[in-house]
């Protein structure tokens, strides 16, 4: 049993991504990245998702609209996502890109990776699984 709080920490996080992707090695991962992080703690949660995508997205790249909730760029829209902005409980991540409207801010979790073959389009989609299953 763990004892320390950062043993429990880290074990709450393990369990918390056990078959969360349904891919062990990706659940792996995750568990390894989010290790230490109170997975009740929905701040915590951003902030290393925020750090985790900072270092292992490759800026900027294609992204297209894949959900849209009315206001702004309608789905289908082509944005070049330049770099990650911040984050609310809402929206989660939001990012910064163009697009032929100008310059938008936009929550990531509604955006898909045009190049599919990429490891942007695999990071991208595992932020949009998890953020639409938290």
């Amino acid at each position: 049993r763990p004892t320390t709080t950062q043993e429990k920490s880290a074990f709450a996080a393990k369990i918390y991504w056990i078959d969360f992707y349904g891919i062990p090695e990706i659940d792996e991962d995750y568990a390894e990245i989010f290790k230490g992080v109170d997975v009740k703690n929905t701040r915590a949660l951003f902030e290393r998702w925020m750090e985790h995508l900072n270092d292992e997205l490759q800026f900027p790249f294609e992204t297209e609209v894949a959900e849209t909730e009315g206001r702004g760029p309608r789905l289908g829209t082509k944005i070049k996502l330049l770099a990650l902005d911040d984050y609310d409980d809402l929206y989660g991540i939001l990012g910064i890109g163009k697009s032929e409207g100008g310059a938008v801010t936009f929550p990531i979790c509604n955006l898909e990776a045009v190049d599919t073959d990429s490891e942007n389009y695999g990071l991208l989609d595992n932020y949009v699984f998890w953020f639409a299953n938290r």
